[in-house]
Parts: structure tokens; sequence; C-alpha cells
């Protein structure tokens, strides 16, 4: 795999993880999952953190290529 091909693969990975996001948070509008907000929350921040780590990954692979 070259640098390009895992740049796409990572921002894909991404991509998918921000539709997830947005699904789970479209679950608060049902009042039974609202009672368990906090968990919710916390399924979003762990999400968030993969985010962040694919796109330092990112980062650092067009970083390397700009070399």
């Amino acid at each position: 795999m070259d640098k390009y091909e895992a740049i796409d693969k990572y921002e894909q990975r991404v991509n998918e993880l921000e539709v997830q996001r947005k699904i789970i948070l479209l679950t608060l509008e049902d009042r039974d999952v609202f009672k368990h907000k906090e968990l919710v929350f916390k399924e979003v921040i762990d999400i968030d953190v993969q985010i962040a780590l694919y796109i330092d990954v990112i980062e650092t692979i067009n970083s390397l290529t700009s070399k």
C-alpha cells in the first residue's frame, strides 16, 4: 500500500466514524435512550478520540510525503 492509499483508507475510516457518531446522536431523540445520555455521550467521546487519532495519522503521513 502506498502512502496515498493509506491516506484514503484513513480518510474513509474517519468518514465512517463521523456517520456512526451522527447516528448515535440521533438516538438521543428517543426518550428511553435519552435517559441514558451519559452512556451515549461516552460512546460519542470514544468515537471523537478515534477520529482524532486517525486525523493525526493522516497528518503524519502527509508530512512524510511532502519531504
